[in-house]
């Protein structure tokens, strides 16, 4: 099992424009520890990381990673200014007069698959996590 200083370290190497100090340490911590609880080595792999060829469960731990930051990095700021976070889909309108607000309806049913589309880390992290559960393919 990797220590979490080494994976935060890894981490950063990889996304360094998590580094910046807008990020609480607390929130860097606790995304790269769920990411790595959410990765298992049983479905994803070892853990190994080199600069430029990260394991598969590297890969995935880091993009999701980079999303809870992400994310909850703009939850945190929106509660911070009075705004209640309601949906993770995508603002498709607005309008000011009488306020209106339309969300994307290219929904699905599943929350998770909602929830990984609001930052494009989730999406990428998506996209390993559904070669992972079909097994390498080439292209």
């Amino acid at each position: 099992m990797i220590e979490i200083e080494d994976l935060k370290r890894d981490f950063l190497s990889f996304f360094p424009e998590f580094a910046v100090t807008r990020y609480s340490e607390a929130l860097v911590m606790r995304s790269l520890a769920e990411a790595d609880d959410k990765t298992s080595a049983s479905a994803w792999g070892q853990y190994a990381y080199a600069a430029y060829r990260p394991s598969t469960k590297a890969r995935g731990l880091f993009y999701l990673a980079a999303h809870l930051i992400d994310t909850g990095f703009k939850q945190a700021k929106a509660t911070s200014a009075g705004i209640t976070a309601v949906s993770a889909s995508k603002i498709n309108s607005k309008s000011v007069s009488k306020l209106s607000v339309s969300f994307d309806g290219v929904g699905s049913q599943n929350l998770s698959e909602e929830f990984l589309r609001a930052s494009s880390y989730g999406q990428q992290f998506a996209i390993i996590r559904n070669e992972v559960s079909i097994g390498a393919f080439s292209v």
